[in-house]
């Protein structure tokens, strides 16, 4: 049976909207900030913590993109069924180190997303945020 993990994600891209941050673990693998909800914690509270602790900068959280859900088995051998919901955010400063010292930050090509991200419902919602983003300034010119 498969554990409910119940998660927040950030979607942050640069200026040119060509890379998007991610976090690297020390296994090689790709994802994008953010993680479980702890305690009585809303989106915002969960996110902008998750980003302090694995880049170490503060964030503004922007517009929510959309609830995914991905099955997978952890090493440990646990069945989870990540329940990911998804916002556009800015990093804004930076605070600290991570917090998380197995975590680096890592800009990655937009149009690599695809075979570096290691759950493939986080490169689905970047090419939705993309999306999103674009008819934010589309929407924003008239």
């Amino acid at each position: 049976m498969y554990r409910p993990r119940e998660a927040v994600y950030a979607i942050i891209v640069n200026d040119t909207i060509d890379e998007v941050v991610t976090v690297q673990t020390p296994d090689g693998y790709f994802w994008l900030p953010g993680g479980g909800i702890e305690g009585n914690e809303d989106h915002s509270e969960c996110l902008r913590r998750e980003l302090l602790e694995e880049t170490g900068f503060s964030a503004e959280i922007n517009h929510f993109i959309g609830n995914a859900k991905q099955f997978f088995i952890t090493s440990e051998n646990e069945c989870i069924a990540n329940e990911g919901t998804f916002y556009l955010a800015q990093l804004c400063k930076k605070v600290s180190d991570p917090l998380e010292d197995d975590h680096s930050l890592k800009w990655i090509p937009v149009r690599s997303v695809d075979e570096l991200l290691y759950h493939k419902h986080q490169a689905w919602v970047v090419r939705e945020g993309l999306r999103f983003n674009q008819n934010l300034k589309e929407g924003s010119m008239n």
